[in-house]
């Protein structure tokens, strides 16, 4: 009988282990060398020594798994349920199994059709790096088990559910996210995160060009991808190598894609905005000669509240605490001069200027308001607008069809509250400098007022002294 002193040999898991060459074979001892000596004496004894390794070749899994939930139970009490809930099935899928024959491609299928693939896989992980770290197998044969697309998303949606919130509400920010994220869940969900590179992000951005998006909504869809697996690297579950890669896409530039531009919103002319008014409720002409005579953006009309106008002056001045900047800490100041002065005066209280149902309109009800305004001023064939028992008397695709053909003529017909905004630069823009204009409307860059064809409160109330 031949023996030698122990040695270690790195393996591929990144670990140690202890061996020793014993009866013209490599026999193991152990994870450390402490451990490597007992077993030595053991051979030298004439006892078997067994690695985790043989132990997992003939063991089946729920003995291992037991042995993690008893664990988990002594130790991290609160977590014990939910890995007894999640390993459950997995044990009853892959009962007859050695744990050394478990496939991770028959495993990695299995948990995608679980209802919670992200819980389901963090038990497992969770159970064979405890199995591996305390010596009873010898490696996982799990090992490399990914994150996915989808699960990336998920977690992704819930942090954007909890961080884009304005005022105690989910800001529009959520929905524009999963607006982003639902061409790449449809090609790539299943795919491990750590797999997805800036060839598949194309793939996606292709898909969006095909859904008729326009240029510029893609190019932020993609920043707002990137933010997902920028996420992702923020929580370790995917390398920083995989964002950095993503980076490498560069944005759709202007005529050198098949993507369609963004329609440029233009100033509402004054005959079509008096032709609309006959056929709307009063409160919301009012808000529009408000909306005209201000230049404010529609969300700041609707949340109009007399708390924060400050009447003490000959024109008004109106902060509102909620505003599209507000996150960047930006004040924005609005001046309100006589004649917008005089339609809020029938309006005078001490809360929202402008009530609904549950406290301040909303810039969606003033919208439709409108809309449906120009569907009766410029009229709209009533085929196109069915109702009750007309309505019900169609086929799913005759609903399609005319609701389609709505669709065209309301982007020919109706305008949108914003549109004044853009009417109040245009007339502004003829009189003032660019200056003025960026301090009436709020704007910190002037480039932004171009567009439009607290920076100067002077200025913006001079201003508006005279034209609202």
């Amino acid at each position: 009988m031949s023996e030698r002193k122990p040695f270690k040999r790195k393996l591929s898991d990144g670990c140690f282990r202890w061996y020793v060459l014993w009866n013209g074979r490599q026999q193991w001892l152990g994870r450390d060398e402490a451990e490597a000596q007992r077993n030595l004496e053991r051979l030298k004894a004439g006892e078997a020594v067994v690695s985790p390794k043989q132990q997992a070749a003939k063991a089946a899994l729920p003995e291992y798994v037991d042995k993690f939930l008893d664990w988990t139970q002594a130790n991290k009490p609160a977590r014990y349920d939910a890995c007894r809930f999640a390993l459950r099935p997995f044990v009853v899928r892959f009962e007859r199994e050695p744990v050394a024959k478990l496939s991770r491609r028959k495993v990695e299928a299995w948990i995608s059709e679980q209802p919670n693939p992200f819980r389901t896989r963090r038990a497992v992980v969770r159970c064979f790096k405890w199995l591996v770290n305390n010596g009873h197998v010898p490696s996982s044969p799990l090992a490399g088990m990914e994150i996915t697309v989808s699960e990336l998303v998920d977690k992704f949606l819930e942090h954007a559910n909890r961080h884009y919130v304005k005022r105690g509400k989910v800001t529009s920010e959520v929905n524009s996210i999963k607006m982003a994220v639902a061409p790449l869940v449809d090609l790539f969900g299943d795919l491990p995160a750590s797999q997805f590179g800036p060839v598949r992000l194309e793939k996606v951005r292709t898909a969006m060009i095909a859904r008729g998006w326009c240029r510029s909504a893609i190019n932020q869809h993609c920043g707002r991808i990137r933010r997902v697996f920028k996420r992702g690297v923020r929580l370790q579950l995917i390398q920083p190598r995989v964002l950095e890669a993503l980076k490498a896409l560069e944005p759709l530039l202007h005529g050198r894609t098949e993507a369609v531009e963004a329609e440029p919103v233009e100033p509402v002319s004054e005959t079509t905005v008096e032709a609309t008014i006959p056929h709307l409720p009063p409160m919301i002409v009012d808000m529009i000669r408000v909306h005209r005579l201000t230049g404010m953006r529609p969300g700041e009309v609707c949340s109009m509240d007399w708390t924060e106008i400050d009447t003490s002056g000959a024109v008004w001045v109106y902060r509102p605490t909620s505003h599209k900047l507000e996150h960047h800490n930006r004040k924005r100041v609005i001046a309100i001069g006589p004649q917008a002065q005089a339609v809020l005066m029938k309006y005078r209280g001490f809360g929202p200027v402008w009530p609904g149902k549950n406290g301040a309109f909303t810039t969606a009800a003033y919208r439709r308001a409108i809309t449906r305004g120009c569907e009766f001023a410029f009229g709209m064939p009533k085929e196109l607008r069915p109702r009750g028992k007309a309505l019900k008397e169609l086929t799913a695709e005759q609903r399609e069809d005319v609701k389609r053909r709505a669709e065209a003529w309301r982007e020919e017909h109706t305008w949108h509250p914003n549109q004044l905004r853009h009417s109040f630069a245009t007339e502004l823009r003829k009189s003032e400098t660019l200056d003025v204009v960026a301090a009436t409307l709020g704007h910190s860059r002037i480039a932004t007022s171009e567009l439009y064809a607290e920076l100067n409160l002077a200025a913006a109330t001079a201003v508006v002294a005279k034209i609202g």
